[in-house]
């Protein structure tokens, strides 16, 4: 189990960098990645508790994972296009957490109390982290409710552990097999098999996302862009001759456009589209489509609108 443990961490902390250098523009990837990584080091730090120190295998592991998780929360909160979160709370936790660790490693040797406090404040940044999945990210994904739920599972067996061994009379040893150490490595397996392939399949999702957003967008003002447009306004033309109504067209562009780039910048032209860009989205009905053809130049699809309607529009 302790093979198989390593090997199999080993191999999830060796996927992250892979995955952060594919994709290094993904917002959060960096810091969702490193903390992956991280949490597979410390594990590997405890998993050679026989060979190493303690100052490696319990304060520099318990560490790498505290330190993983607060990073892989940062992460998933920028992965969904969330401001960053402030410092002082990962500060607070680590100058609470370390002091206590310490004093359960060289105080008073206590390994049932350090695992009770491992597990616990694991399961609460699990949990946080599951939260960051489920309520910040927009839109409904299996996906990402899968990534979510495997945090909550493992979450649930560090609690349960931390019960467990809270409940023992002689709890026993880490090496010698006390403290639940079969079935932390069996959940352990699961666990980082499970979050590689979830980690895997959002980052799938978010790319799949983002190059159906490139083919039926206009990059600068989030418009559809001309090809979609036109396989819409074509689909509604045909909708309109069966049902025997009627639509609208209307083209238009902006004034003065080329002064406006060649006085101010492009900068400043680049911001008249998009304002331009988006009063029209706010202003038209959501059944309505408006595209951007290039330049300054738009297009506006009224459904079910005939002419004297669109010059109200």
């Amino acid at each position: 189990l302790f093979f198989l443990a390593g090997v199999m961490v080993f191999l999830y902390a060796g996927m992250q960098p892979i995955a952060y250098f594919m994709t290094p523009d993904t917002p959060g990837i960096g810091k969702w990645a490193a903390g992956n990584a991280l949490c597979g080091l410390g594990v590997l730090l405890i998993l050679s508790r026989a060979f190493l120190p303690l100052a490696l295998t319990v304060v520099a592991a318990n560490t790498a994972i505290l330190a993983g998780f607060c990073l892989m929360l940062a992460g998933v909160r920028r992965f969904n296009g969330n401001a960053p979160l402030p410092a002082w709370p990962f500060a607070l936790l680590f100058g609470l957490y370390l002091p206590v660790l310490l004093f359960f490693t060289y105080a008073r040797n206590d390994v049932a109390a350090r695992t009770i406090l491992f597990c616990v404040v694991n399961a609460v940044l699990s949990l946080l982290v599951a939260r960051e999945a489920t309520l910040s990210f927009r839109g409904r994904s299996l996906v990402r409710w899968t990534y979510a739920a495997v945090l909550i599972l493992h979450a649930l067996f560090c609690l349960l552990r931390a019960f467990v061994v809270s409940s023992m009379i002689a709890p026993g040893d880490f090496l010698g097999g006390g403290l639940l150490v079969r079935e932390a490595l069996l959940e352990s397996l699961v666990f980082f098999f499970s979050l590689s392939l979830a980690f895997a399949l959002m980052l799938m999702h978010r790319l799949s996302e983002e190059n159906r957003s490139l083919a039926e967008q206009d990059p600068l003002t989030g418009l559809l862009n001309r090809r979609f447009f036109m396989a819409l306004a074509e689909r509604e033309r045909a909708r309109a001759a069966r049902a025997g109504s009627v639509f609208s067209l209307a083209t238009l562009d902006i004034d003065h456009f080329k002064v406006i780039n060649d006085t101010h910048g492009h900068a400043s032209g680049d911001l008249a589209l998009k304002t331009v860009s988006e009063k029209l989205s706010n202003l038209l009905r959501k059944s309505d489509l408006v595209g951007r053809m290039g330049g300054d130049e738009f297009l506006v699809l009224l459904p079910d609108t005939p002419a004297s309607g669109a010059r109200i529009a």
